[in-house]
């Protein structure tokens, strides 16, 4: 027999971060992401540089990055964190797994996802995310570790018969994909480099364009323009330094775990009658 309520849980605890940082290309996010301690990197893609950051073998296959993570999970070890980097290099590898094992049709083989028919190959794709955050979560639970998942974004348009019509920086996956990684995240950051508009030219002929300045900002909180959250109640946006921006996004974490310990219960409707 299982005993649930003796191992029921009261307080606030704060245990480690599933962390989501998207941007625009030289945004800083890899950088943000492995200034986490003792990171471990799985670089789906070629974005390390100079960070000088500890990283697995590149995967080429969904199995390589499935079996990446059960290592982790199976073996001893000291790292405290794991970056994706990017996430976005993973759906490839879903997608060709899928198309290689789609019966052909009666015009010949299925060479891309697009060709099965009524949205299929996308649905199937839905069992092969839900492995790979479950996997995630179990490095979190049991090995204490931070996930933080690193993606582009994509320019996506809407149609919204009350605002009209806008455009959204939105994680570079596709559309089935991205309410998973919303919903599994506690923290959906975008982060920017701050810009200025400026006059270049003479009197007689003259264009305005944008330069960017060093200040970068992290939005943890739906603006508009991108998809952001946080479930911790940080207001945002978070300035990130070149150096050391994980501690920033970590700092604000902790304090507001301890403002939510801190803070006074509030008395239930019979003790408030009864006073």
């Amino acid at each position: 027999m299982n005993n649930f309520l003796n191992r029921v849980t009261t307080g606030v605890t704060m245990r480690p971060l599933r962390v989501v940082i998207t941007g625009h290309p030289g945004s800083g996010k890899t950088t943000l992401a492995t200034d986490a301690a003792n990171c471990l990197v799985m670089p789906v893609e070629e974005g390390l540089g100079l960070t000088g950051a500890t990283a697995l073998p590149t995967p080429k296959s969904f199995d390589d990055v499935i079996g990446q993570l059960i290592e982790l999970a199976k073996e001893d070890h000291s790292f405290g964190s794991i970056v994706i980097d990017a996430i976005d290099g993973i759906e490839p590898f879903i997608f060709e797994d899928i198309v290689a094992s789609a019966k052909p049709t009666k015009s010949g083989p299925i060479n891309s996802i697009a060709e099965i028919g009524f949205n299929k190959g996308y649905v199937e794709a839905d069992a092969y995310w839900v492995r790979f955050f479950k996997a995630l979560d179990y490095l979190r639970a049991e090995k204490n570790m931070n996930i933080i998942v690193i993606s582009h974004v994509a320019t996506v348009h809407y149609d919204d018969p009350t605002l009209g019509s806008y455009f959204r920086f939105e994680p570079n996956l596709h559309k089935r994909t991205v309410p998973f990684l919303t919903k599994w995240a506690d923290i959906i950051g975008y982060l920017d480099i701050e810009r200025t508009l400026t006059e270049k030219g003479d009197e007689r002929r003259s264009i305005t364009t944008s330069m960017a300045s060093q200040t970068r900002w992290l939005h943890v909180t739906d603006q508009g323009p991108f998809i952001a959250k946080n479930r911790y109640g940080i207001a945002g946006p978070l300035e990130i330094p070149a150096e050391n921006g994980w501690t920033v996004l970590r700092n604000e974490v902790a304090a507001a775990f301890k403002a939510k310990a801190t803070a006074p219960k509030k008395k239930t409707a019979k003790k408030k009658e009864a006073n």
